[in-house]
C-alpha cells in the first residue's frame, strides 16, 4: 500500500488530497494508496469572507468547513507534526486526546501554512485573525 502523509488543513492540503483522489480514485477503492491529513482541529478555513468577518457582518464559524467533506476517504488527525524523519518516512504527531503517535508513509505533502504575526505590540492582545485554529 502506498501511504501519502498531507501536513496543514489549508488549500494545498485539500487540493493535494483532491488530486489525489481524482487520479488514484480506483487504487483508493481497492486499499492500494491512503491518505492521512494531520491538522488542528482538522478544519479548513476559507480567506474570501476575511473582511466580512474582520468588520464583525460574518461570524468567524461561518468560515470554517470541516475537512471530512473536503477530503473524503482521508483519515483525518486532529493534531500537529513535531518532527518528520525523511530518511525513515516517518513523522511525529502530537493528536490531541490519542497522546504522540508515529505516522509512517510513502509520500509527504508539507502544506502546513501560514499564522498570523503577533507582532508589532499590541497586535495579540487587541487584534483577530482569521488563520489561527483559535479564531
Amino acid at each position: 500500500m502506498s501511504r501519502v502523509l498531507i501536513v496543514g488543513g489549508g488549500y494545498v492540503a485539500v487540493w493535494a488530497h483532491r488530486a489525489i483522489h481524482r487520479r488514484l480514485r480506483r487504487r483508493m477503492a481497492r486499499g492500494e494508496v491512503s491518505t492521512t491529513i494531520v491538522a488542528p482541529l482538522v478544519s479548513h478555513r476559507f480567506h474570501g469572507f476575511t473582511g466580512e468577518v474582520l468588520g464583525g457582518i460574518m461570524p468567524p464559524n461561518r468560515v470554517v468547513t470541516p475537512l471530512a467533506g473536503l477530503c473524503p476517504g482521508a483519515e483525518l488527525i486532529d493534531g500537529a507534526v513535531t518532527a518528520v524523519d525523511l530518511a525513515a518516512r516517518r513523522a511525529t504527531v502530537v493528536a490531541g486526546d490519542r497522546g504522540t503517535v508515529t505516522l509512517d508513509y510513502d509520500h509527504l505533502v508539507l502544506a502546513a501554512g501560514s499564522s498570523d504575526s503577533q507582532r508589532p505590540a499590541g497586535i495579540a492582545e487587541h487584534g483577530h485573525s482569521t488563520k489561527n485554529a483559535g479564531s
